[in-house]
């Protein structure tokens, strides 16, 4: 009967608790946190129930994760727990009640964070790695990833002002929801390809069921994921990607399966740009009016080398929770 009772409680709890959940802004100016690049990983410093952690910033990520190394959670049997890797290995997870997610003017209450084993990706880059910001996090927010000075700034997503002139906009892409991945479309050989944004991939991903000629391996890339097993990919140099008639220019990829990735989600999906395309740009995101600022970066973007860790993303279905390439890869 008490456990009866506890459970019923706890359900009520997490009731109650999802329907509390809330941000604030600072006023009238953005938040601006440093960020470190480790690898082409983003680490930021935010605080959870008052105390001061590292994390990743992953636009790819569709929930908070935090390492059961410093964050105890608690089963609940009324929600998916499984998880799943790239080679569709099975975990369970816990859940956490975040009551306070600070991010210095910015403070989120009552998130309900997925709790796992995130050693791996600790080994792998050499320091703390307390969890994940993801989707659930950013959702309201239009966020500035400015690489030349290693910050990000963050202000409330506003309703886009109309009659803005044609030339103030020429950077400013439309992109879709494709579940919680913004997707822009880029033109690859005359062909239309899906594109996700995700700050948390170390390399830009194709599927490698898309043809391309003037693709050339260079080496090879071993990802392992969270739970050790891993696959090799090829990577490489294309060229002729281009958005909205304007030239990418040459871009190092993987050719990656991604087949078990598209079927999970809603939407179609070719490719990832990560960190790398990313870093080229001062970037904003403004998830409620689904656009992305693209501003050309001053400084040189340096060729990837040695990799320490490579993530896709993270992606709902509907009876288990898939982490993707969980940042734990290694470029060889």
């Amino acid at each position: 009967m008490f456990h009866l009772f506890s459970a019923a409680n706890r359900l009520l709890a997490f009731a109650f608790f999802a329907l509390c959940q809330s941000i604030s802004f600072a006023q009238n100016q953005a938040t601006v946190l440093p960020f470190k690049l480790v690898g082409n990983t983003i680490f930021v410093q935010a605080e959870v129930n008052g105390k001061s952690h590292r994390f990743i910033l992953d636009t790819g990520s569709k929930e908070m994760i935090l390492n059961s190394a410093y964050f105890e959670g608690n089963p609940m049997p009324w929600l998916n727990s499984s998880v799943a890797d790239v080679n569709g290995k099975m975990k369970q997870s816990n859940f956490f009640q975040v009551r306070r997610l600070s991010l210095k003017g910015v403070l989120l209450k009552n998130i309900l964070a997925r709790v796992i084993d995130l050693a791996p990706i600790e080994k792998a880059k050499g320091g703390e790695v307390a969890g994940i910001l993801g989707f659930d996090v950013f959702k309201k927010m239009k966020l500035t990833l400015d690489f030349d000075n290693q910050q990000v700034s963050i202000v409330e997503a506003a309703k886009k002002a109309r009659g803005n002139p044609e030339n103030c906009r020429k950077n400013i892409h439309a992109f879709s929801m494709n579940g919680h991945l913004p997707c822009l479309k880029i033109e690859l050989e005359g062909k239309e390809l899906h594109m996700g944004l995700d700050s948390g991939s170390e390399v830009n991903i194709l599927h490698n069921g898309i043809a391309h000629e003037n693709f050339k391996a260079e080496r090879v890339l071993k990802i392992r994921s969270f739970s050790g097993h891993s696959k090799t990919s090829p990577i490489g140099k294309i060229a002729g990607m281009s958005l909205r008639q304007a030239d990418l220019g040459e871009m190092e990829v993987a050719l990656v399966d991604l087949q078990f990735f598209k079927d999970c989600l809603p939407g179609r999906l070719d490719g990832i740009l990560g960190t790398p395309f990313l870093r080229q740009y001062m970037v904003t995101i403004d998830y409620r009016n689904k656009e992305v600022s693209l501003q050309k970066t001053r400084k040189p973007m340096p060729l990837a080398k040695n990799l320490g860790v490579n993530d896709f993303s993270k992606l709902a279905v509907p009876n288990m929770q898939i982490l993707g390439y969980q940042r734990i890869g290694h470029v060889y």
